[in-house]
C-alpha cells in the first residue's frame, strides 16, 4: 500500500509531540516495506528548517528519511548530492575557523 507522509508526522516523531507513537508506527511500517512511503520534496527542507531551531543537527534523520521514502517533485539522488555538499561545506568552514 502506498502512503503519502506529511512533514508534521516526522516533526511529531522528532519532538515526541502528542501522538508520536502513531508516527513511529507509520515510519516503521515504511522501513519494513509494509507500506511504500512518499513525501514531497519540500518535506525534507521543512523538517530541516523547523527541527534545526530546536535541535542542532538533523542531517542523519534526514538521510534516513531520504533513504526510506520516495521523494516526489525532485528525486532522492538530488538530495543525496545536497547532503554531500553540506558535508563538504561544513568541513571547509570548520577548517577556516
Amino acid at each position: 500500500m502506498k502512503i503519502f507522509v506529511d512533514t508534521n508526522i516526522f516533526l511529531d516523531l522528532i519532538f515526541q509531540r502528542e501522538g508520536y507513537q502513531e508516527a513511529a508506527v507509520i515510519l516503521n511500517s515504511c522501513e519494513q516495506n509494509l507500506l511504500t512511503g512518499y513525501i514531497a520534496d519540500i518535506t525534507l527542507l521543512n523538517i530541516d528548517y523547523v527541527a534545526r531551531k530546536q535541535i542542532q543537527d538533523v542531517s542523519t534523520f534526514l538521510k534516513v528519511v531520504n533513504t526510506e521514502f520516495i521523494v516526489t517533485g525532485a528525486d532522492n539522488k538530488l538530495f543525496d548530492q545536497a547532503f554531500e555538499l553540506d558535508i563538504k561545506y561544513r568541513t571547509i568552514i570548520n577548517d577556516l575557523f
